[in-house]
């Protein structure tokens, strides 16, 4: 069986937007990709019930990958 494995390099607001887009996805009725996302990075988007819109979540614990510069987490981008 082959296996779709991608590994991305992303920046501060791309993984927020990753994390929108699998959202959406799972808004659809698709939540796998979305939920592994959040695993993995410890971000998701989730309502917000006194707004009514969906809001960015960090997740309780370290689950930054390597290859996320750490922004979307609150700090520094390592300099390059």
């Amino acid at each position: 069986m082959a296996r779709n494995l991608w590994s991305l390099r992303l920046g501060a607001g791309q993984v927020e937007s990753v994390a929108y887009a699998f959202y959406l996805r799972s808004m659809g009725g698709c939540a796998t990709e979305a939920n592994r996302f959040a695993r993995e990075y410890g971000l998701a988007f989730h309502i917000d019930s006194s707004a009514g819109c969906p809001r960015l979540t960090r997740l309780p614990g370290d689950r930054a990958p390597a290859s996320c510069d750490g922004a979307a987490f609150g700090e520094p981008a390592p300099p390059t």
